[in-house]
């Protein structure tokens, strides 16, 4: 659920900068200035741009599931920060972790509604 909250809080995050013309990436990749529309910016990035996201999405996903999995008693650790952490047990960093579980709670359910919002009503 975590690692699922951390990927929507970035889409939303992705949608609103195409949604307000910051996009200068996805202008580089397909060589002309593309749609503040995120959608129709995602029909427009050519195929060799997409399959190339993908395929670093796969060896991200790859690599924190197998070569550098999260350790058992702490599966919210996938970047190995725990030991730099000063306690765990202390109120302030729980309350911190429980607003990024809730924050990524709600992202997902944004990213849906501006999704399915967008596809609906054009």
């Amino acid at each position: 659920e975590l690692n699922h909250g951390r990927v929507a809080m970035l889409a939303v995050a992705g949608w609103f900068h195409t949604a307000a013309g910051l996009h200068p990436i996805g202008d580089a990749a397909a060589r002309t200035r593309v749609s503040d529309d995120p959608i129709i910016a995602l029909q427009q990035l050519p195929a060799a741009g997409l399959m190339q996201v993908f395929f670093t999405l796969m060896c991200l996903e790859y690599m924190f599931t197998f070569v550098t999995p999260a350790p058992k008693d702490k599966p919210w650790d996938t970047l190995g920060m725990s030991e730099i952490v000063a306690d765990e047990e202390k109120p302030s960093y729980k309350r911190l972790q429980l607003q990024e579980i809730n924050n990524g709670r709600l992202a997902m359910i944004g990213i849906i509604g501006l999704i399915a919002g967008e596809v609906m009503t054009g």
